[in-house]
Parts: structure tokens; C-alpha cells; sequence
């Protein structure tokens, strides 16, 4: 009975650290698939901004392009007129 209960102990042993490892390694792939999602959503984020900020450059320069145009033609015809 001895040997028996020692043979299962050594094999109990045996057994642990290939478990433990494959947790392991399914934990680290848990949080490997984690850190892509998060950083997969930081980018997705960045892209949001530099876009947000670039359309609104892209406004801003449409709006002074039309005032400045505005602020000519309304000069041209003062002028013509006068």
C-alpha cells in the first residue's frame, strides 16, 4: 500500500507542473489577447483624435478662406462703387 500511495504522490507530482504551466500559458494568452485589445483600442482612439483635430483644421481653414474672400469681394465692389 505503501509503494502504491508513494507511486501516486511521485505521479500527483509529476502531474502538477505540466497543469500549472498549461494555466499558466493559458493565462498569459488571456492577457496577451488583453493588452492587443487594449492597445488594438488605444490606436482606434488615436486615429478618432487625429482625425477629430484634422476635420477640424480643415474647417477652421475653409471658414477664413471664405471670410477673407467675403471681406475682397465686398472691398472690390466698395471700390467699383465708389
Amino acid at each position: 500500500m505503501k509503494k502504491l500511495a508513494r507511486g501516486q504522490a511521485q505521479r500527483m507530482k509529476q502531474a502538477g507542473p505540466p497543469l500549472r504551466s498549461a494555466a499558466v500559458q493559458k493565462g498569459t494568452v488571456v492577457v496577451v489577447v488583453v493588452v492587443k485589445v487594449v492597445v488594438v483600442k488605444v490606436v482606434v482612439v488615436k486615429v478618432v483624435v487625429v482625425a477629430v483635430v484634422v476635420v477640424v483644421v480643415v474647417v477652421v481653414v475653409v471658414v477664413v478662406v471664405v471670410v477673407v474672400v467675403v471681406v475682397v469681394v465686398v472691398a472690390v465692389v466698395v471700390v467699383v462703387v465708389e
